[in-house]
């Protein structure tokens, strides 16, 4: 009967649906927030140093842009240049927009419990590079035609990546894969309420402590006086 007994201990204790009850603070702590705030430290190496992201959406941002502008004109590319009517357009780095990238990456990788956290970045990459395509596209057909309104989109379309299309594909990329989580700061609110039960641990002990001492001495006290009755 014992031997049963403690089996069944050993396999409720190995319950997962009892282990998520056991432990409010959930899976994500510590391990993977050091883990994955590890890996946004070693991914700006990738993004800004070593050009191999760089170069790879380069190419991916070039080739449909030389595609669909030689629907209209015939173009030209050379690595980072299209040439049409005489005109070379350069693709500079801004273009590419590394840093919007890199901005999408990191607060896909700051949320904690993301199921399907590979998914979201590449939905988000996936958005944010055919709304640059389609940026460049035309701006490039503006810039042919000589438009007086270049320059004026152009930076409208330069400060709207940074800014308001990067907010606006993170909110629809966590309204898509359900993100209940906000970066940084649910990971931050793990760490203070971890902090705060540690605290709490050695005192709630003490209190039993002095509940069994309260007991015993309300159970002598009880003796005492039947003895005197």
């Amino acid at each position: 009967m014992v031997s049963r007994s403690n089996k069944s201990n050993k396999a409720s204790s190995k319950d997962p649906k009892l282990m998520k009850k056991s432990n409010p603070l959930g899976r994500d702590f510590p391990a993977s927030i050091f883990l994955r705030y590890l890996i946004l430290l070693g991914s700006t190496y990738f993004f800004f140093f070593s050009q191999v992201f760089y170069n790879l959406f380069l190419k991916l941002t070039i080739y449909p842009v030389h595609f669909f502008l030689g629907l209209f004109y015939d173009t030209l590319l050379i690595y980072d240049s299209l040439i049409i009517n005489q005109t070379i357009i350069e693709i500079v780095p801004a273009c590419v927009a590394v840093s919007a990238y890199f901005l999408l990456f990191a607060l896909n990788l700051l949320t904690p419990n993301i199921r399907k956290r590979l998914n979201s970045i590449l939905f988000s990459f996936l958005i944010l590079l055919v709304f640059n395509i389609l940026r460049i596209f035309i701006l490039a057909i503006l810039f042919i035609n000589n438009s007086s309104g270049f320059d004026i989109l152009h930076k409208t379309l330069w400060y709207s990546l940074n800014l308001i299309v990067v907010i606006g594909i993170w909110f629809l990329t966590a309204y898509i894969f359900k993100f209940k989580d906000i970066p940084v700061y649910s990971d931050f609110k793990l760490l203070i309420n971890k902090i705060r039960a540690q605290h709490l641990k050695p005192r709630n002990k003490t209190n039993k402590k002095y509940k069994k001492m309260n007991n015993k001495l309300l159970i002598k006290l009880n003796k005492t006086n039947k003895k005197y009755k």
